[in-house]
């Protein structure tokens, strides 16, 4: 297979990280063209559909594979609303409002999600005036070397965009991959996907093989 045959893959990581939450995810280059979308500064009050138009320009390839992680699971899901892309595959995510948990629920009709700054979500500090328990805070503080993307004006944009994503019905063709003890979003709320055992949300850190399996079996089915 020559390289012009190889199968480009587009990754968006979660929101608050960069490239780095990546940097295991190894896949055989003579089959794929791997290439990561860094996010962009939002504009002041920029609608997410018109935010995510920006970032697909991105993407220069014709009917790409799409794999987004957490909030990025959304991005890709939106990019699919223009793009043609091959396969779009979530991970740590959720396919619609239906999957969330009571806690994003709750701050998406009180818009306590306000009350999150970038300083308060990068420290973890103020997780609780959303209901995330001590397990949840534990585990993000964990994440805390990954989570670079710390200006203000995005983090606010995008704990908006994630908590009052709109959509309220799930696309049956966006493949999930999820892991059983997601605490950010746990798997009793997530409808048919593909289980990582005890994988947490970060799990495109620690269970980088099993995702990669997952993938490549997607990519190729």
């Amino acid at each position: 297979m020559t390289k012009s045959e190889t199968k480009p893959i587009y990754f968006v990581p979660g929101m608050g990280t960069d490239k780095k939450i990546f940097e295991r995810v190894r896949l055989p280059k003579q089959k794929y063209e791997t290439h990561i979308i860094e996010w962009l500064q939002p504009e002041e009050n920029e609608p997410l559909q018109h935010y995510v138009k920006r970032m697909a320009e991105n993407i220069v390839h014709d009917n790409p594979i799409l794999v987004g992680v957490s909030f990025g699971g959304v991005i890709v899901q939106e990019m699919k609303e223009i793009l043609t892309p091959d396969k779009t595959i979530i991970v740590s995510s959720v396919k619609s409002r239906q999957e969330f948990p009571r806690y994003m629920r709750f701050g998406s009709v009180t818009k306590l999600y306000k009350l999150l700054t970038a300083t308060g979500i990068l420290s973890v500090s103020d997780l609780g005036k959303l209901g995330w328990n001590a397990s949840a805070k534990k585990r993000l503080r964990k994440m805390q070397p990954y989570l670079n993307v710390r200006d203000q004006q995005y983090i606010s944009w995008a704990i908006k965009n994630m908590v009052e994503w709109d959509r309220e019905e799930e696309d049956p063709s966006v493949y999930h991959i999820h892991g059983t003890s997601d605490e950010i979003f746990p798997i009793k709320y997530i409808d048919k996907c593909r289980k990582i055992e005890n994988g947490t949300h970060a799990m495109i850190l620690n269970k980088t093989p099993s995702i990669i399996d997952e993938i490549v079996k997607i990519v190729e089915s």
